[in-house]
């Protein structure tokens, strides 16, 4: 629980310091990340080792391709002013989530990090992935 708190909160000062565009440039970057990452053909030679060596290297990836996807999104992206706080603590649950969902799901977190058993079902359970992912997206479109 404590880590799924420390990354909302840490999403929400970031959202509260950095600003709509960028905030909002970050969390779609996400999907696009996840998209291009889901599909990746080098994914598999890439990531051959096991355990936390193989969560690092996916890990890293994802970053990359976040990151690639937060600076081409930003360019677009216009800044306006800050979401309202309401707002911003509901995206930035819901972004921590998702993370949470892709870390456990995609990028096989467990192998360094066990989140506990109340928890656990939270975000590995294939079909709240669904909503994991489309909470922020749904977030930003109904409250910004």
């Amino acid at each position: 629980m404590l880590i799924f708190i420390a990354l909302a909160v840490a999403i929400f000062i970031f959202a509260r310091t950095a600003g709509r565009g960028p905030f909002v440039a970050c969390v779609i970057s996400l999907y696009v990340a996840y998209a291009i990452y889901s599909v990746f053909p080098y994914r598999a030679a890439l990531v051959k080792a096991s355990g936390a060596s193989a969560f690092l290297v996916s890990l890293v990836l994802f970053a990359v391709l976040a990151g690639a996807a937060f600076y081409l999104v930003r360019k677009v992206a216009v800044d306006f002013n800050l979401f309202g706080v309401f707002s911003l603590i509901v995206i930035s649950v819901l972004t921590a989530g998702f993370i949470l969902t892709l870390l456990y799901q995609v990028l096989a977190f467990q192998t360094v990090y066990d989140i506990g058993k109340p928890l656990i079902t939270l975000f590995t359970d294939t079909q709240l992935f669904f909503w994991w992912f489309v909470g922020p997206l749904a977030a930003l479109i109904l409250l910004a």
